[in-house]
């Protein structure tokens, strides 16, 4: 396949590309709903982000990021999260926590403390997100921004993990819900050329 060029200045930071399943925690009243893309509440399959999001957070909040599994060598597995949806017996939801664990992977804050976040620039809601969300490593956790100039370090990171590539984001973007946004491009790492 012939491969694109893509040019990024300044104004673009850039996130690795988990190979999960995309998903949107809202806290409300208490209350943990975990959907996916498509709105499909999948809170019950994964009681680990539920608690530790009822732990974390004692306001209203809308995240959007990644749910992704791991294996004990921190390696990326898709198919363990695809092994915890649509478990409904509790102990089975129980063993195969164990067995297939995950974390998620926060990238952005559309709502908090009241407030609703989509038109303010990607840098502040990354502020906010930092506020929200502690360092230590936990079952959720914020996704790393890298400026442009460390592209090569992150495709040499990229390869050794096998990992799919990296999405570039304007930092001054809005989020757009239910749409693809020019200002988040993915680059998939087999088949963009990077200028910087």
């Amino acid at each position: 396949a012939k491969s694109e060029t893509l040019i990024l200045n300044d104004g673009w930071t850039l996130e690795l590309k988990f190979d999960g399943i995309r998903a949107v925690l809202h806290m409300n009243d208490g209350q943990v709903r975990i959907n996916t893309r498509n709105e499909k509440d999948i809170t019950t399959s994964f009681p680990e982000i539920e608690e530790v999001a009822q732990k974390l957070f004692n306001e209203h909040v809308v995240l959007d990021g990644e749910i992704i599994g791991y294996n004990s060598n921190g390696v990326q597995k898709l198919n363990f999260v695809q092994h915890r949806l649509g478990v409904l017996d509790p102990s089975k939801i129980r063993e195969r926590q164990r067995l297939y664990p995950v974390l998620f992977v926060v990238f952005d804050v559309l709502e908090a403390g009241g407030r609703k976040l989509y038109e303010r620039p990607l840098t502040y809601r990354r502020e906010v997100l930092a506020s929200l969300i502690p360092d230590e490593l936990n079952r959720i956790v914020m996704a790393q921004s890298f400026p442009v100039d460390k592209m090569n370090q992150l495709w040499t990171f990229i390869t050794e993990q096998n990992m799919e590539g990296l999405v570039a984001k304007r930092k001054e973007s809005k989020y757009y819900p239910g749409t693809r946004s020019p200002q988040w491009l993915k680059i998939k790492h087999h088949k963009m050329r990077v200028k910087t």
